[in-house]
């Protein structure tokens, strides 16, 4: 996926899906944030290089509301919803022109099916640890950007920009693992990556963070 453009997403989230804030984490010190295994069964592999955030939309979608769209309906929902990061375009155009979704349009592509969320940033790892382990401990599901190059392992020297999204599902703190489901890959289904090896790939992403409003089923 493109660069992300940022300004003005937790505003426009805010307005969009009503901003609350997150509880406490529930999970104790060692134990697991999330259900990576709950979640993988909301995970799909995606048949096109540029539809990596509608398949995680729709993952959690799935998780929210017990139904996942299928790929060929959130392509459609997609080409027909107006964007918000683009006026005059919609969503997305087409699978075969490499053009890809603004994570703008991520908030407004979950309402459509009345999940509300909200866009963030943080300025360190850590911190940005600590939100996403907030996020799924407390119930919610999470979206991210990473760098493709370092969650497939094909250059984690140079990480890039981050080029694709993913669901986070889980964060193993104990064994120092994160879950994920990730479309790009035929094994993608709760794929697991170690602390470190993520953090640096969502790193080319700026830590951005997607959290649902609800909390999943």
């Amino acid at each position: 996926m493109s660069r992300r453009a940022r300004i003005g997403a937790v505003a426009l989230a805010a307005a969009l899906a009503g901003c609350l804030p997150l509880a406490p984490a529930r999970a104790e010190p060692g134990a697991m944030f999330g259900d990576p295994a709950k979640a993988a069964q909301y995970w799909a592999r995606q048949s096109y290089d540029n539809n990596c955030v509608l398949m995680s939309v729709a993952g959690v979608v799935g998780q929210i509301t017990g139904r996942m769209p299928g790929e060929q309906e959130v392509i459609d929902v997609a080409q027909h919803l107006p964007s918000v990061a683009h006026q005059g375009k919609t969503v997305f155009t087409d699978v075969n022109n490499g053009e890809l979704v603004n994570s703008l349009d991520i908030v407004a592509l979950l309402g459509h099916y009345g999940v509300g969320a909200t866009t963030s940033e943080q300025s360190n790892a850590g911190a940005a640890l600590d939100a996403l382990k907030s996020a799924l401990g407390s119930g919610h599901a999470a979206l991210v950007p990473v760098s493709s190059r370092v969650i497939w392992h094909v250059d984690e020297a140079d990480r890039g920009p981050s080029d694709h999204e993913v669901v986070v599902t889980g964060v193993d703190a104990d064994h120092g693992v994160v879950h994920l489901n990730d479309s790009g890959t035929d094994d993608g289904r709760d794929a697991q990556l170690p602390v470190a090896n993520f953090t640096s790939a969502w790193a080319a992403g700026d830590y951005e963070l997607t959290v649902t409003q609800q909390t999943v089923q």
